[in-house]
């Protein structure tokens, strides 16, 4: 948390997604990080301890997609939620009952709850 409020990073490789889901994210009192590939997200996360939620993509060019960010988080940050995005539908076997999924096409509605389910304890 930066100042008591909540920060979400945001990783999709189309800005116009992150950009939408940033303001929506942010009208609803987060604060927002954006990356637009795994490996930038990778890095940030890496560097910044603020960031609290993950909001992922599922496929994303670049050697790592959304599931590997995931499993990334999982081995290494397991403290941080993931909220995968995907317009495909998805199977969460194994380490990733863990995470929280959110389909496409969503409503803003739907994109804060999902971001705050695991912020309140959701876990599975």
């Amino acid at each position: 948390m930066l100042g008591g409020r909540i920060v979400v990073l945001i990783v999709d490789d189309e800005a116009f997604i992150r950009m939408l889901m940033a303001a929506h994210l942010q009208e609803a009192g987060f604060d927002v990080v954006e990356a637009m590939n795994a490996t930038d997200a990778i890095d940030i996360l890496a560097h910044d301890v603020s960031i609290d939620v993950v909001v992922t993509d599922v496929v994303m060019p670049g050697p790592y997609d959304g599931l590997d960010l995931a499993r990334h988080l999982l081995q290494t940050r397991p403290e941080i939620p993931v909220v995968l995005v995907s317009g495909a539908g998805i199977r969460l076997d194994g380490d990733l009952r863990a995470v929280r999924y959110l389909a496409k096409p969503y409503e803003p509605r739907q994109l804060v709850a999902a971001v705050r389910g695991p912020v309140s304890g959701f876990v599975g």
